[in-house]
């Protein structure tokens, strides 16, 4: 049964800062730093409790130390928390599965709660009748040998009741984790047929001029420098590298990363490919023409040209220019350059869209929600398609990402 601990539990603050640290020691958060920085702050606040619940402008102020954080114009804690509960169930729906206790950060507030995956007998000796839970997991209850005594004295039934609520708990788990598990495997399921590791090429823009002096986008139209920069690439590509690897990692299929410009064709040919950025900056993907969802120069702006816009679909779209508060990608799943493989497309007009797009594709909610778009009943296979995402950007972070169309076939 999981049990509400009591907070603060002075008793019980070791094992809580234990519990801490198998988080901290898991391949999950160890590559973390900033989530899991901010579950320390988070869990330390919650066992002291000093001065009641923390607040978003504390939070903030102390642990991201922005001294006049205002959170009317200001979304780091909010997307950071977000990305914290998401990091958390994943723990607890994993390598987490079986630890004593259970951290969780509620919707609507910053309070870390703690519970125990036992049914620990409370202080005055009387066990509870009342009813505990967590999400993820099925509630249960204990009875009072005061009220049901005949219980007590039949042993038996005991023992047949914790069977049958350890196997409805069993139910639910399983039934959980299988429908968790059908989209993201139906979805990928493609590129994991094969023993050799799929070709990661992530964008690898050319800039002209030095960072201490300035940097701009090489424009092929203009005479060659003597050197061309190639050692950059946007942090929407570098989250994206980590929810791929991620994923595919789950799914047990090893992966070899590329920049886009030392790709080489011989290997490429005969593999599957996912692609991450837009042409301009990872021109191989160019080599796969899009059908329905084509980027073009629009006014200056690289956008998404719509090549057989439906009843009330526009016929193009462009996000907004820095500061960047919209912007637009696709997914699109393709035949290789070998017709038995698969290549994926993952690129925003931005790199804030390419990180959305790899999200949208590894996370289960989204990815069933593309599926049903799709008409795909479960273990069907998956028909080559091109979506098309819009996605809002505040300060600098990916918030939301939007499904606007889904097309397959030509």
């Amino acid at each position: 049964m999981l049990r509400d601990v009591p907070e603060p539990l002075s008793s019980d603050v070791g094992g809580l800062r234990q519990q801490l640290e198998r988080i901290a020691r898991s391949e999950l958060f160890s590559a973390k730093d900033s989530l899991l920085g901010l579950l320390r702050f988070l869990v330390e606040h919650s066992i002291s409790d000093a001065d009641g619940p923390v607040r978003e402008t504390e939070i903030g102020v102390r642990h991201f130390g922005k001294p006049h954080f205002d959170p009317r114009t200001d979304s780091t804690v909010r997307v950071q928390i977000g990305r914290l509960r998401d990091a958390l169930a994943h723990y607890y729906s994993g390598p987490g599965a079986t630890d004593p206790i259970i951290l969780e950060l509620p919707k609507g507030g910053y309070r870390v709660r703690f519970y125990s995956r036992f049914d620990p007998t409370p202080e005055n000796g009387e066990r509870s009748g009342e009813h505990y839970r967590s999400p993820g997991f099925a509630e249960t209850a204990t009875i009072s040998p005061s009220r049901h005594s005949t219980v007590f004295r039949k042993p038996h039934w005991i023992a047949v009741g914790i069977v049958v609520v350890c196997l409805a708990v069993a139910f639910v788990i399983v039934r959980s984790v299988t429908a968790r598990a059908s989209a993201i495997e139906t979805f990928w399921k493609p590129f994991v047929q094969h023993s050799d590791d799929v070709l990661v090429i992530f964008s690898n823009p050319r800039f002209v001029g030095q960072s201490i002096t300035g940097l701009k986008l090489y424009d092929p139209a203009q005479p060659a420098p003597a050197w061309i920069n190639e050692t950059y690439s946007g942090t929407g590509e570098v989250f994206a590298v980590h929810e791929i690897t991620r994923t595919l990692t789950l799914l047990h299929r090893p992966i070899t990363l590329r920049r886009a410009r030392l790709l080489v064709w011989e290997e490429a040919k005969n593999r599957d490919l996912i692609f991450l950025g837009s042409p301009s900056q990872n021109s191989p993907s160019g080599e796969l023409r899009l059908r329905h969802f084509a980027f073009q120069n629009i006014d200056g702006t690289t956008g998404f040209v719509n090549l057989h816009p439906r009843p009330g679909e526009p016929k193009s779209y462009v996000g907004s220019g820095p500061p960047y508060t919209l912007d637009y990608a696709v997914i699109a799943q393709l035949p290789g350059f070998d017709p038995s493989r698969r290549a994926l497309i993952l690129a925003g007009t931005t790199t804030y869209g390419t990180q959305a797009a790899a999200e949208f594709v590894c996370r289960e909610n989204s990815v069933a929600e593309l599926l049903a778009k799709l008409g795909l009943v479960r273990g069907a296979a998956l028909p080559p398609f091109e979506a098309l995402l819009q996605v809002r950007i505040a300060g600098g972070v990916a918030l939301e990402s939007r499904l606007l169309a889904v097309r397959t076939g030509k």
